[in-house]
């Protein structure tokens, strides 16, 4: 009965080695890859902007300085641009004129001015002060940002609204 039962070891034995040694292997090509960064989760989100309804975000970019978006005004009417929030985890990182602070073109380039962007027509605001290194980002890394668009509309210039929006992107 000896015999029997020390084979039978060595057999579960060698069993546990040969898928340990297996095991290892699997664990070091995982380890490989997260430290490479190809499974890191944020390389997986694609870059994306989104805002409410009436306006349209077209493209936007992050940079490790600033932050620039590019709009179409869809509202059926003109509007003027009076103010743009930047936020990031709650935390308020831009707030102001965008005509002022920011690169503000309506149209084709060279057209500056915050008031009187017609319906159909895209207007940009770009440059918007946003420190990506400051915020813990590195050029690679995803940002992602919450930013509220304030403005009026031309035949009721009297009322604001807002329209809020949501940016991840791939800071530069």
């Amino acid at each position: 009965m000896g015999k029997i039962f020390g084979k039978k070891g060595q057999a579960a034995l060698e069993f546990l080695t040969t898928y340990g040694w297996a095991f290892m292997v699997i664990l070091v090509m995982i380890g490989a890859l997260a430290y490479f960064g190809v499974l890191n989760p944020q390389n997986m989100v694609p870059d994306s902007c989104s805002i409410t309804a009436g306006l349209t975000c077209v493209d936007a970019q992050v940079n490790t300085s600033d932050a620039s978006f590019s709009f179409i005004n869809n509202m059926g009417e003109a509007i003027t641009v009076t103010n743009l929030v930047i936020n990031r985890g709650g935390t308020e990182i831009f707030n102001g004129d965008p005509d002022a602070v920011c690169t503000f073109n309506v149209g084709s380039v060279g057209y500056d001015t915050v008031t009187g962007i017609g319906d159909g027509e895209t207007f940009s605001i770009a440059a918007c002060p946003y420190d990506a290194v400051g915020l813990g980002k590195k050029t690679g890394q995803k940002a992602k940002l919450s930013f509220t668009l304030t403005y009026a509309k031309m035949v009721d210039g009297a009322y604001s609204h807002d329209a809020t929006g949501t940016l991840t992107a791939t800071v530069r």
